[in-house]
């Protein structure tokens, strides 16, 4: 999950799945925070974590981030948990 804070959510950059989709990364879905309309967690389904880290160090990303007008981004790690059904 990425944590992203905006300094204007409305203004939608240029998505960059595709060349996150190289590094083995694909765009689940979007989660709006209630109590700060600039802010959203993304949910990024990640093949290889080490791969993934890889994009982060990308111009493209980079250059993205600033276009995208992003001023805080946290990341956090969930696995999915197996159970039977009940």
């Amino acid at each position: 999950m990425s944590y992203r804070r905006l300094r204007d959510v409305a203004a939608k950059p240029r998505s960059q799945a595709g060349q996150r989709r190289g590094y083995g990364m694909a765009d689940g879905p979007i989660y709006r925070d209630v109590d700060d309309p600039n802010a959203a967690f993304v949910h990024i389904h990640v093949k290889d974590l080490a791969r993934a880290g890889q994009w982060l160090q990308t111009n493209e990303f980079m250059e993205a981030t600033r276009q995208a007008g992003v001023i805080r981004r946290e990341f956090y790690l969930a696995h999915k948990q197996e159970r039977p059904a009940t």
